[in-house]
């Protein structure tokens, strides 16, 4: 950045023949947040969520598959399957509300019949799951924050650790980022997130498009571009560094803004090449979330 900064300055130097403060100053980085593209068709209403204290807001079944692509292998990972109950527990003056999800169920499932070796080890990782639960903020306009680990029945260090870390990006999913303004059918905006995908740093860049609303009903899809500077991976006393970070993603579904739940269906490809030994290895993943309601499991009679 510096260099590119002295030889614009040289250049305006040898045009002009100066190199006076009046330059235009460049414009700011981007900052995360949400920028309202298209308003929508009249009617428009502001999009806010609005939830009240419960016992029990909804249950609901989150189902993870993951695809991995590289120059030795085509992996097709057995499927996360997870339940969750979810509970609104306190709102605050300003409409923020306090979530807590818990995981009742975990396990893995079999994607085909190749799946059973690396399938029973990831079953018995995944079950370490069932009891942890995890708090977060949700703000009426869509906005998640302090999410962190409640309770755990375990210890979340080690191999837990990737564990956890999909559980707490799965609570980042259940609400969706709102435009400031009233919106219709048809509207557009754009949400940027710096976020984190296991040890990834990524930064995303969404649209999303209103295609229905039917009173707190909003039906949507979207499309997300990814993308990330050149870091390092470390995995005990190894470490790979990790290049060229690239990927999209699309989704459809619907979300309540008097329940603090998001359904549907998400994609996303990112690639990337890994740099260990000095050699190359391009590599592909490629992550499919599906969040569906489910009946709530009773708790066991004494």
């Amino acid at each position: 950045m510096h260099c590119v900064t002295f030889i614009a300055c040289a250049l305006a130097v040898i045009g002009s023949g100066c190199g006076s403060d009046d330059k235009p100053k460049p414009p700011p980085p981007p900052t995360d947040g949400t920028e309202l593209l298209e308003s929508g068709a009249a009617p428009r209403t502001a999009l806010r969520y609005k939830l009240a204290p419960s016992i029990s807001d909804s249950a609901l079944q989150l189902a993870i598959d993951v695809d991995l692509t590289t120059p030795d292998l085509d992996l097709e990972l057995p499927t996360i399957l997870l339940g969750v109950d979810l509970t609104i527990t306190t709102v605050d003056p300003d409409g923020t509300a306090h979530l807590k999800m818990t995981v009742a169920t975990a396990g893995a499932e079999a994607r085909n019949a190749s799946d059973n070796p690396a399938m029973k080890i990831m079953d018995r990782q995944t079950k370490l799951l069932a009891g942890t639960a995890v708090t977060y903020g949700l703000t009426p306009s869509g906005a998640v924050k302090d999410t962190k680990v409640a309770e755990s029945n375990r210890d979340l260090s080690g191999p837990m650790q990737d564990q956890v870390t999909t559980l707490l990006q799965a609570s980042e999913q259940l609400a969706m980022a709102l435009p400031a303004k009233p919106v219709g059918v048809g509207a557009v905006w754009k949400h940027r997130r710096t976020m984190k995908l296991n040890q990834l740093t990524l930064v995303t860049v969404t649209l999303v498009e209103v295609v229905a609303i039917d009173g707190d009903k909003v039906t949507f899809k979207s499309t997300t571009e990814m993308t990330g500077a050149d870091q390092t991976l470390a995995q005990g006393s190894a470490t790979a560094q990790v290049t060229a970070v690239r990927g999209t993603g699309s989704q459809t579904g619907t979300f309540e803004l008097g329940r603090a739940i998001l359904l549907g269906e998400s994609k996303a490809t990112l690639g990337f090449e890994m740099i260990t030994d000095g050699a190359r290895r391009p590599t592909t993943m490629t992550l499919t979330t599906r969040i569906t309601p489910r009946e709530p499991v009773e708790p066991p009679k004494p």
